[in-house]
């Protein structure tokens, strides 16, 4: 049994649903937020991911949904209920905004990453996490006629390549540090698809299943 399923079983024992794939996802997020900051997490569900670091750093998190907020306070969060478009904390407060699997589920992308500009400090960092739309596998897909499951989610709003992204962070000035990715996945057949995740630091992330991009105030 390797790291990762190691963590996977502990995750599963304590009744928390994460895929192999999502905690090797969230693995890298946890080593880009890293030690001793002040981190906003931005959509944080039930706080399954933020129980990951907050023991080495201060945490608060931000949460549309009132069920979902419930529950991460239930599991010791402290977490508000609100919008990405009007973040409830002053500004220049957070080293470090982290928005997983959440921009593509935004309508007005802008108005978000300004906000998110406004609360993080001076040199303060933002970890965001997409489907990759222009990944191997969709590529693929799309060449064969047939479209990804995310493509059709229903709260899926907004769909992201890396120059589509870094655009819109740039456009809210902040300073693109790193892109990196994580899944390298080749489909065998629609809705079906192998995925190499010891190929992530050799395979470009532009054709990675899910973008990583560390930005900078």
């Amino acid at each position: 049994m390797d790291e990762a399923e190691k963590i996977q079983d502990t995750i599963y024992k304590e009744g928390l649903e994460l895929k192999k794939e999502d905690y090797l996802l969230a693995r890298r997020q946890i080593e880009l937020i890293g030690t001793n900051n002040y981190v906003l997490d931005i959509g944080c569900n039930d706080g399954s991911l933020m129980k990951e670091y907050a023991d080495k750093n201060k945490v608060i998190g931000l949460e549309l949904s009132k069920e979902s907020a419930l529950k991460a306070r239930k599991n010791g969060f402290d977490v508000k209920i609100g919008s990405v478009y009007d973040i409830p904390f002053k500004g220049k407060s957070f080293d470090v905004v982290h928005m997983s699997e959440i921009i593509e589920h935004v309508l007005d992308t802008d108005k978000a990453l300004s906000e998110v500009h406004r609360v993080l400090k001076e040199n303060g960092r933002l970890i965001i996490t997409t489907p990759n739309c222009a990944s191997f596998r969709d590529r693929i897909l799309v060449l064969t006629g047939h479209l990804q499951g995310y493509m059709q989610h229903t709260e899926h709003v907004r769909f992201f390549n890396k120059e589509r992204l870094v655009r819109h962070l740039k456009k809210n000035k902040f300073k693109v540090e790193k892109v990196c990715g994580s899944g390298f996945s080749i489909p065998y057949f629609p809705g079906k698809a192998i995925t190499f995740f010891f190929l992530d630091s050799i395979i470009p992330a532009t054709l990675l299943q899910r973008l990583i991009v560390v930005a900078r105030k």
